[in-house]
């Protein structure tokens, strides 16, 4: 059986209420946290691959 965050301090009318609340806030961050580690790798090796195919367009103009 799961405890309430705040099961001593007289809320227990509201407890289900604030629990899902908590619970529903730290899904949103560890979501953020997902897409950040999916995101950015993303971005890193776009930006790589535009920097590499300057550096190609550059050389063969020469």
């Amino acid at each position: 059986m799961k405890k309430s965050l705040l099961s001593d301090r007289g809320f227990s009318k509201y407890l289900s209420l604030i629990d899902e609340i908590i619970n529903v806030t730290k899904m949103k961050y560890i979501l953020f946290i997902a897409m950040d580690l999916a995101l950015y790798p993303f971005l890193l090796v776009l930006f790589i691959g535009k920097y590499i195919k300057e550096k190609i367009q550059i050389a063969q103009l020469r």
